[in-house]
């Protein structure tokens, strides 16, 4: 009995580590931080734990960091309560039909943590770089275009929470600005989308705009990438056009499919 209590135990503390990780997203969290989030577990006990959920392939360390991450499984994506919204037909054609050039390529995002996580994605005949390289894939939130959408969604302290906990990654990673980028979210809150050129993959433009959480769901980003070479001033606000409408078409459908 006591055995069982002692298996019970340690599960459940390894399932709260496990947790902490997930919710740091992409840039993880050194053993120090995990240790501090974890309700009073041992350095030592995080330690040994954090190595289990390592050879489970759970979790892993970053080699240059030392911080700890979540190893993306996918299962994420099948939650229902996303699989009913966005595998709709009429949303697949839907978003099968907004490439308007060869290189456009279409994402759905939602938060997840500290990152945005792709959820849906349609590529035009060239295979575009993006951030998030198509469905499952994650972006640190401050990171493309879409991320700043959601960021945008949220309350300040929270916004500060995220890019402050994002923004040693980024920096390593990208040429980062924290305060330009708090420049754009507030631009993006007040106008509605958000657009890059080339900030984050050079040559490689970005649009997104929000729908808006509806009862019983979450905020979402629709985003495209396209090649700058491929697009002119007025073919950006058609493109901006194309966003938009769909982005109320969905919101008109995730709506409709929420539980009575």
């Amino acid at each position: 009995m006591n055995l069982d209590k002692n298996v019970s135990g340690t599960i459940q503390k390894a399932m709260c580590l496990l947790q902490i990780v997930e919710d740091a997203g992409t840039t993880g969290l050194a053993l120090a931080d995990i240790v501090a989030r974890s309700d009073g577990l041992a350095k030592t006990t995080c330690h040994r734990l954090l190595a289990s959920l390592q050879r489970g392939k759970l979790i892993e360390q970053v080699p240059q960091t030392r911080r700890y991450r979540r190893v993306s499984t996918g299962m994420e994506l099948a939650r229902p309560s996303y699989a009913n919204a966005v595998h709709t037909r009429e949303w697949k054609r839907m978003i099968a039909s907004l490439a308007v050039a060869p290189g456009d390529a279409f994402f759905l995002f939602r938060r997840q943590g500290f990152d945005a996580i792709c959820i849906d994605a349609c590529f035009g005949s060239d295979q575009t770089p993006s951030l998030c390289r198509g469905v499952g894939g994650r972006v640190p939130i401050g990171a493309g275009s879409a991320s700043l959408m959601l960021l945008s969604g949220c309350v300040e302290s929270e916004q500060e929470r995220v890019l402050s906990h994002n923004t040693p990654y980024l920096r390593d990673h990208y040429t980062y600005c924290p305060r330009e980028t708090m420049a754009r979210v507030q631009r993006a809150r007040q106008d509605g989308f958000d657009q890059e050129h080339g900030q984050f993959i050079p040559n490689i433009g970005g649009m997104s705009v929000s729908i808006p959480a509806t009862q019983g769901s979450t905020s979402l980003a629709l985003g495209v990438s396209f090649y700058l070479s491929e697009h002119t001033a007025t073919s950006c606000t058609l493109l901006m056009r194309h966003l938009t409408h769909a982005a109320q078409r969905f919101q008109e459908l995730h709506g409709m499919e929420q539980p009575a």
